[in-house]
């Protein structure tokens, strides 16, 4: 029990130094990926934002930023922190 405890314990105070981190900016067209540059479906978002930040996807959509189609994953972190994570969509 106590080892379990240790381990939750270590995890949460590990956590934040990974949620903080300053998202990586998109791939630029041409780079490494899909042809599309790097643009994503939704659930590939959703994963890649759960994965990122260890924390609980609270909502996901994909709205047009300027002309520009992008996903938007809301995301709440183990330190209990609200992040909106963005991802390029595909089109």
């Amino acid at each position: 029990m106590r080892s379990i405890l240790a381990l939750c314990l270590l995890l949460a105070l590990s956590a934040p130094a990974q949620a903080d981190r300053s998202p990586r900016p998109w791939p630029e067209a041409g780079g490494r990926g899909s042809a599309e540059g790097g643009a994503m479906s939704l659930d590939a978002a959703v994963a890649l934002a759960r994965r990122e930040t260890g924390g609980k996807v609270l909502s996901a959509e994909t709205v047009n930023d300027g002309g520009r189609l992008v996903h938007r994953v809301k995301v709440l972190t183990p330190d209990q922190r609200v992040r909106v994570l963005r991802y390029p969509a595909r089109r």
